[in-house]
This record gives structure tokens, sequence and C-alpha cells, in this order.
């Protein structure tokens, strides 16, 4: 079994993906977890490590784990989180 997390600067741009991965897979059996955003209103769009790191324990449990990120500083984050 696979699991997703999805990393992406915009939290609306990570939950849309998020939704359109669930219809596409139409069952429970892959878990997906979103971390995108940050938590400043005044400056919303960017990525967080710690919510990466979050995000990929949220679904270690499968066999594999798959880290899908939007650009640049999201790939970052996904490999800070892995250290």
């Amino acid at each position: 079994m696979v699991n997703l997390v999805i990393v992406s600067h915009s939290s609306r741009l990570g939950e849309g993906v998020g939704e359109l991965a669930r219809q596409m897979l139409m069952s429970d059996s892959c878990k997906i977890a979103i971390a995108a955003g940050i938590d400043d209103p005044q400056n919303p769009i960017g990525t967080d490590a710690v919510k990466v790191m979050e995000a990929i324990e949220s679904v270690a449990d499968a066999d594999h784990v798959l880290v899908m990120m939007d650009m640049g500083s999201a790939l970052l984050s996904a490999e800070t989180a892995l250290e």
C-alpha cells in the first residue's frame, strides 16, 4: 500500500489536489495527508518542514509514502522533514 502526502505553498491548492485525489481513488485504501501553506494570516503562502514531517508521520503506516510537491521550497521542506 502507498499513502500520499501533498505539499503545497497554498493551503487552498493543497486541499483541492487532495480532494481530487480522493475522488479519483474512490476508496479508503490510500491515506492522504496535506501539508500546505503556513500559519501566518498576513503571508499564508509558503511551506513548513514541521507540517510536512507531521503529515508524513500521520500516514507512515503504509509500505510506502509518496510525497508530492508543487515547487521550489516545498522540495526543501520535504527533504528537511525526512532528515
